[in-house]
């Protein structure tokens, strides 16, 4: 998510080197000084083994596949999901249910490569595009992302 530090909009971002991968504000996290190059700093959810579903936001258990969250299997891609709302999620590419490897909905543009598109109209219809290569773009709130020129006019 896009974050703001209140206390100092300046503040500088450091990631996390656990599996989250995720960005962190020192003074939102209580750091008040930035770790060296050579040290690792991990996050509390990360050194927990708890993390929040990229798509319910409940928290899981990390690597529990009944129950927990299972991190997309996407080199540092740091997305958690537990396997019941990811198998039912349009753009997951599920490579082995059993074992939870599957590449989450962030990976693949909604638009271009996904089975179903909104129109102009409001109304839903099969997607009829040319996939595309190129940087996509996730949306802040959710898992999903869009090739720059697949985004619906009007989206920020």
């Amino acid at each position: 998510m896009e974050a703001e530090a209140p206390e100092n909009p300046d503040a500088p971002l450091f990631i996390c080197d656990g599996p989250c991968n995720r960005a962190f504000h020192l003074p939102c996290v209580g750091v008040h000084v930035v770790p060296g190059e050579d040290e690792d700093w991990v996050c509390a959810d990360c050194v927990a083994k708890k993390h929040a579903c990229s798509i319910c936001l409940e928290v899981g258990v990390d690597g529990d596949l009944s129950e927990g969250v299972i991190a997309c299997s996407k080199k540092r891609c740091g997305r958690f999901y537990h396997m019941s709302c990811v198998q039912q999620a349009d753009n997951t590419i599920m490579k082995d249910d059993v074992n939870g490897v599957f590449h989450c909905p962030a990976h693949r543009c909604w638009t271009c490569q996904g089975n179903v598109v909104v129109g102009k109209d409001g109304n839903s219809h099969d997607a009829n595009f040319q996939a595309k290569k190129g940087q996509l773009y996730t949306c802040l709130y959710c898992p999903i992302s869009y090739h720059v020129d697949c985004m619906c006019p009007g989206s920020r």
